[in-house]
């Protein structure tokens, strides 16, 4: 009888120790898998640096996927100091190259990629600066799932940009439509649309004929709105400045709305970006000489409202003109972002308004000029860089809640809004930051 008990306590203190190990292997693999979770997401705080054979420049901006799960950057310079013709992709959680695309392959005269622009279907578009000196060239070419190009559907156009002794610029800048279908671009006298998926021009306008275009009449920038159609355009005549007003269609066609004359006294720097209410009814805009904010209806071609935004001033007339002061509105907050870059001399300044009550929200100089800045999309930080140190502000206080500082020859900063992870373009590759 003892010798059965004895047995059974035995069984009893095995199945014990059996259970105990399989919770242990189970609570183990859970810990795993909420680890691997947590990897999977943006909320890393561990930085990651990723090598790009070659060398980028402040023109080689990085962009993201639709979700964020890859970036895509350009090389100015080839490893063998060549001009650059590679555009990489990487991916955001592990830092790993993915792809590169050879531009040199893309049956054009010879391109070095530039700034690159992504629509919401993941297809991108890469500006590249032509080895014909009249030549602005543009690559289209869709991002598979995996961060691959696919190369099969790439599609190729150029634009002839005319220049003079005294006008040498070639923009390179591109905006899309809201569903991606349509490209815009301008080179100094005529706006054009564009198909992104055949590459074929949809509709032109021309603004100046050839004939009269030098650099005291040109278009020196443009500004379109995805979320209500409207295009606006900054013609810079024998020192007047006019904002003359577009509509894109469904089917690429454009429709003239409204020219106003700008104060004889105000000056908009080469570049400027404008930015339109929610509905498109009214613009806003700064002019780089006096710092004014002002707002304009568009229905009557009104100065609905004014104000001198201290410390946004260029009192030198002629710097002011290359000064660019660009402005974004953020549809989710009604908050106004508007940044001064400066330049090597003259130091950067941000600023936010709500458009509300069109109250100054934000007001913040800084001591040196911007490589970038961007506002989140909840509308209540900003990200700074200058030099190799990026510093954020809290919108409501202005108080400085951190700086850091990154690698050196830091280029230019860039944002994928949905996670707040930042990119930052170093001399040799990409740094990443996650929030």
């Amino acid at each position: 009888m003892k010798k059965q008990i004895r047995q059974l306590m035995m069984i009893v203190i095995s199945l014990v120790m059996l259970n105990s190990v399989i919770w242990s292997e189970s609570v183990n693999l859970a810990n795993s898998a909420n680890k691997t979770d947590a990897n999977s997401t943006f909320a890393s705080s561990t930085d990651r640096v990723i090598d790009i054979s070659g060398q980028l420049s402040s023109e080689n901006n990085i962009v993201f996927t639709r979700d964020g799960g890859k970036g895509l950057v350009a090389s100015f310079k080839e490893e063998n100091g060549s001009d650059g013709r590679s555009v990489y992709s990487f991916n955001t959680l592990t830092g790993t190259l993915i792809d590169k695309l050879d531009t040199l392959n893309s049956n054009l005269s010879g391109v070095t990629p530039t700034k690159l622009i992504i629509n919401n279907n993941d297809v991108l578009i890469i500006s590249a600066k032509s080895n014909l000196p009249d030549q602005v060239d543009f690559i289209i070419v869709p991002i598979n799932a995996d961060g691959s190009f696919a190369e099969d559907n790439k599609v190729n156009l150029s634009f002839r940009v005319p220049l003079t002794e005294d006008e040498q610029n070639l923009p390179d800048e591109v905006s899309l439509s809201l569903d991606g279908s349509y490209g815009i671009y301008s080179n100094k006298t005529d706006i054009f649309v564009f198909s992104t998926t055949s590459g074929q021009i949809v509709s032109s306008q021309q603004i100046i004929l050839e004939s009269d275009f030098n650099a005291n009449n040109r278009i020196e920038s443009f500004t379109y709105d995805q979320n209500n159609g409207r295009l606006a355009l900054v013609h810079q005549q024998n020192g007047s400045y006019f904002v003359l007003v577009y509509t894109l269609g469904l089917e690429g066609e454009l429709q003239f709305e409204r020219r106003i004359r700008l104060p004889r006294r105000e000056v908009i720097g080469y570049g400027s970006k404008l930015a339109f209410d929610d509905l498109g009814s009214k613009f806003y805009l700064v002019s780089a000489n006096l710092g004014q904010f002002s707002v304009y209806d568009l229905a009557s071609g009104n100065l609905e409202f004014k104000q001198i935004i201290e410390g946004l001033a260029e009192t030198d007339k002629e710097i002011a003109k290359e000064l660019p002061i660009k402005l974004e509105f953020n549809s989710q907050t009604g908050r106004l972002f508007i940044q001064k870059p400066g330049h090597i001399q003259k130091p950067g300044h941000i600023s936010v308004i709500n458009t509300t009550n069109l109250a100054l929200v934000t007001n913040i100089d800084f001591n040196q000029s911007l490589s970038g800045a961007v506002l989140t999309a909840n509308g209540q930080k900003v990200y700074a860089l200058s030099g190799n140190t990026l510093e954020v502000f809290l919108v409501d206080t202005n108080e400085k809640i951190e700086s850091r500082i990154l690698a050196p020859k830091s280029l230019n900063l860039s944002l994928y809004t949905q996670s707040d992870l930042l990119g930052i373009a170093i001399s040799n590759g990409v740094q990443l930051i996650y929030q």
